[in-house]
């Protein structure tokens, strides 16, 4: 065999356990997000509470928009 057949082959052979790699993991993942969902609502039952660290800016904002005007006294709000 030339060189050029031997890459074109170990490239054929290369992209085929790429792909084969690459289409088992799919399998696996798309079964693992069956698995959660077919569980059942049962096990979705619950509370769910939001913690925010969120606080009021608007005195901040104010500051900021006062201090622009300042500067810039011919521009329109």
């Amino acid at each position: 065999m030339n060189k050029h057949k031997m890459k074109r082959i170990l490239l054929g052979v290369y992209l085929m356990i790429i792909s084969s790699i690459f289409i088992s993991c799919t399998a696996i993942y798309k079964n693992n997000i069956n698995d959660i969902t077919a569980k059942g609502d049962e096990e979705l039952e619950g509370t769910i509470r939001f913690v925010s660290n969120r606080t009021d800016k608007k005195a901040e904002l104010e500051a900021l928009i006062s201090d622009f005007e300042e500067m810039h006294p011919g521009g329109k709000s």
